[in-house]
């Protein structure tokens, strides 16, 4: 077993110790009970009234002019007329069931993220996205939508890391591993294969091998059905190594652009590339975070669709959407997020906010890609999601708006920032009662949420359950946007990356001291919540600097770099690398919890959480360090569930979350701001 005490370590190190799961069975029951102030029916509310964790609206697609939606509670897509959707006077008709079509009774899910990939619209034949145990692993069957069921000779794709993309009515491109030797480490394909009806998998063509340093490989049309263009990319961990676009005969385009970009679709031969580092070229510089069009069959001079001088930013890490003439994309400012279009001109293109106005969040839903019709959703920190429908680049009208889970009476919103220990302006938003001053508010129990990763942007959404759980009840809610995330673009997120990997954690200390030094919290009354990467950012603040928090809550954190990860995410894995060189250990001596635990500083209060069915972030992570905590006589708990999967919510675990930190920071039991909270629409 490690030492318990040890300081930052520079050697690398045995195996930690990693208990087994009846360990971690005990351990949920002592935290369970341990949380005295756990309000099950307060969180069960948020289910009972129809909120989704994942999903302002039903996952739904469209097509010319029909819309399809997936119905959780029958588990089938049913479909019925655009118009009578936004009319509110739907008919809806069953297009398929996933129980009778996966036939096995096993409960099979749509894949989060990936809906429908249809050849002809919902007339036709489309390939569906399940899983079972997890996000990762996706079971891809084809479905004749006229008849509901898989058609004879049907593509059956077995449960895999894998992605999927038509070529034509009898053929597919599919990423997805046969054997360890086109697999990476962690299970993803490192090869894409020509698919053809009637085939196995083994017999398929291999049209695309990665590069030996790729991890994963994937294959997508960029949200553009009317595109013949196909689209592979290889990854090194977080990072896109490779882009090859498939010309509709098979063979392979390549681009020579020496930077990391993400393609975000093909618009008739122009491929619409996001740079995600500056490119100089002789006397021409684009900045990262612009957008840029390549002739794939010219490959001329690029064309600028979108300057990121102009302290605007592509979100890459979500899909553009594409209609014939029109570009949708999610573009960055002021820390928000609003919708433009681009459209190709005679001289150049142009680009015209649609949705949005720099200060609430507006994102791209769906659209129809051989259309005109886009919908996407707009909200903020205190207005629920609305969901409108876009025609030409205007918005035409609101279609849907989601319930309120929250009274936002009172309530107001504060963008504050702090000082890095660089000198960087580091903002935060927080949500407060508008008399809870921005002065001096000591006693106001206060939770510092963040992220600070994979180019993902954290933006003052519309939060049901902080809303309800914890704002309501007199609680203050903080959201930061520290470096490593993509909130002001490709060079904040490249600032927290890479040898910057240390530099999201000195934000977040930077950003508790903004609100300690301001008087908005104190050490007694500030708590921390973090998941995924965001789960191993707070708990390596707990453990860096444990006198600024009372209570801290990692949920499904990478939070042991030695613990192994074993089934898990590419990126995680490349994590692991760290361990390999002299430099890399004395890098992860700067952000890893694990590294971080030292005897003299001692470590905040903390609750870890996980799922034994995570495929990204394994359980014997935060098992691991509980451990080696418990060792080291730290105040933790651990709840270890089954099933699940990374990022998984239930109302057990948000009435264990917001309980630990009603106890340790002090809040008091729901407040009448919650009791007709069954009543707010």
């Amino acid at each position: 077993m490690l030492s318990a005490c040890a300081g930052p370590q520079t050697m690398k190190s045995t195996a930690p110790f990693i208990p087994d799961v009846a360990w971690a069975d005990a351990q949920t029951e002592r935290a369970l009970a341990a949380i005295p102030e756990r309000d099950l029916a307060l969180a069960q509310s948020l289910f009972d009234e129809g909120w989704n964790p994942y999903y302002s609206f039903p996952l739904f697609e469209v097509f010319a002019d029909e819309v399809s939606v997936f119905n959780w509670r029958n588990r089938a897509w049913e479909r019925t007329y655009l118009e009578s959707y936004i009319n509110g006077d739907a008919d809806w008709q069953d297009m398929f069931s996933l129980s009778e079509i996966t036939g096995d009774g096993t409960p099979y899910w749509p894949r989060p993220w990936v809906n429908l990939i249809c050849r002809n619209g919902f007339s036709g034949r489309c390939m569906i996205a399940v899983t079972q145990a997890g996000f990762d692993e996706i079971k891809w069957l084809e479905v004749d939508t006229e008849t509901g069921s898989i058609p004879e000779n049907g593509f059956d794709l077995p449960a895999a890391r894998s992605s999927v993309d038509w070529m034509d009515d009898d053929s597919l491109l599919a990423a997805i591993g046969t054997a360890e030797s086109d697999t990476g480490p962690t299970g993803y394909p490192l090869t894409v294969r020509l698919l053809r009806r009637g085939e196995g998998l083994s017999e398929a063509t291999v049209i695309y091998q990665a590069p030996a340093s790729a991890d994963s490989v994937n294959v997508s049309i960029g949200r553009n059905a009317e595109s013949q263009y196909r689209i592979v990319t290889a990854s090194e961990g977080a990072r896109v190594i490779e882009v090859k676009f498939v010309h509709p005969d098979g063979h392979l385009i390549a681009l020579d652009i020496p930077v990391d970009v993400v393609p975000l679709g093909v618009q008739g031969e122009y491929a619409i590339i996001a740079l995600l580092e500056d490119w100089i070229e002789s006397d021409t510089a684009w900045l990262a975070g612009s957008v840029i069009a390549v002739n794939l069959q010219a490959q001329d001079e690029p064309e600028l669709v979108l300057d990121a001088s102009q302290a605007q930013w592509v979100n890459a890490s979500w899909p553009s959407l594409f209609t014939p003439d029109s570009i949708y994309m999610a573009i960055l400012e002021n820390g928000a997020q609003s919708i433009y279009r681009a459209q190709r001109g005679p001289d150049a293109w142009r680009l015209d906010r649609v949705l949005g106005d720099g200060k609430k969040i507006a994102q791209l839903v769906t659209g129809d890609p051989a259309g005109v019709t886009v919908f996407a959703t707009l909200q903020s920190a205190l207005n629920e999601p609305a969901l409108l429908q876009i025609q030409d680049g205007e918005v035409v009208r609101e279609t849907r708006k989601s319930r309120s889970y929250f009274s936002t009476d009172g309530l107001k919103v504060d963008r504050l920032t702090a000082t890095g220990s660089d000198g960087a302006a580091i903002p935060y938003w927080r949500i407060s009662g508008s008399t809870q001053s921005t002065d001096k508010d000591l006693t106001i129990p206060t939770i510092l949420y963040g992220y600070g990763a994979s180019n993902s942007p954290t933006l003052p959404e519309y939060n049901a359950e902080a809303g309800r759980l914890w704002i309501n009840r007199g609680g203050a809610y903080v959201v930061a946007q520290v470096r490593g995330g993509g909130e002001y673009g490709p060079n904040w997120h490249n600032d927290g990356y890479g040898d910057n990997r240390d530099v999201p954690l000195q934000d977040f200390i930077a950003i508790a001291e903004d609100l300690t030094a301001r008087g908005l919290a104190t050490p007694q009354s500030l708590g921390l919540d973090g998941t995924s990467d965001g789960g191993r950012l707070v708990a390596g603040a707990a453990l860096l600097r444990p006198d600024l928090f009372a209570a801290v809550v990692s949920r499904d954190g990478a939070v042991y770099v030695e613990a192994g990860v074993e089934g898990g995410s590419p990126i995680l894995a490349n994590d692991l690398d760290l361990l390999d060189t002299r430099k890399g250990r004395l890098l992860a001596d700067r952000y890893w919890p694990d590294r971080l635990l030292d005897a003299e500083r001692g470590c905040a209060p903390m609750l870890l959480t996980s799922w034994r069915g995570d495929q990204r972030v394994p359980a014997t992570q935060s098992r691991a360090l509980t451990a080696k905590l418990l060792e080291a006589n730290c105040d933790v708990l651990l709840i270890e569930r089954e099933g699940g999967n990374h990022a998984t919510t239930d109302a057990e675990l948000l009435a264990s979350v917001y309980g630990y930190f009603s106890d340790r920071l002090g809040l008091g039991a729901a407040t009448e701001a919650n009791e007709g909270h069954a009543d707010l629409e």
